[in-house]
């Protein structure tokens, strides 16, 4: 789409490095099963919006059903895993919770809302491609926004985490 407005990149979550103690593993478990399940969503969002925007190419419809299907599955996966670990009694891993419970309501809200109507606009064969432009970037900039936001504030919670827990984060491999 030409002239389109980029949203900030998304931010990648840390990963805690292996304690020593066998007291941290609890907390790395759930540093590392937070931040592998937020960077799968982030990479799932990112290519459902390279795929709905199609960058200098045309927009390839069945890519961004595979992308839109993907996006799901990466955020029920990420549910199930979150259920599964244990969040430690520390306010900071309380904080970290509840920011990334927001994340994956968001993403669900947008796989039921904003997402399929993306892909009505696309499908949409009477919608003039400027116009078409115009309502898409109307739909999805406010998504990917308050993703940024909530992803901004996930880094700013697990950074008070490891601080709280001495823990050093380091980026993914």
């Amino acid at each position: 789409m030409p002239g389109r407005k980029h949203v900030a990149p998304l931010l990648t979550v840390l990963f805690a490095l292996a304690a020593a103690g066998c007291g941290q593993r609890p907390v790395v478990q759930f540093n590392n099963t937070v931040a592998t399940s937020a960077n799968k969503i982030q990479a799932a969002v990112k290519r459902f919006r390279d795929n709905v925007t199609g960058g200098d190419q045309a927009v390839n419809l069945a890519e961004v059903k595979a992308a839109e299907k993907n996006l799901g599955a990466a955020v029920a996966e990420a549910k199930k895993e979150f259920a599964a670990v244990a969040v430690p009694s520390a306010s900071a891993a309380k904080e970290v919770a509840e920011v990334f419970r927001r994340i994956l309501g968001q993403q669900e809200e947008a796989l039921k809302k904003e997402y399929p109507e993306l892909i009505h606009l696309l499908e949409d064969p009477d919608l003039p491609p400027a116009r078409r432009d115009v309502r898409i970037q109307g739909v999805l900039r406010p998504v990917l926004q308050q993703t940024g936001v909530l992803m901004t504030e996930l880094q700013d919670a697990q950074q008070k985490f490891a601080r709280e827990n001495n823990i050093s984060l380091k980026p993914p491999s």
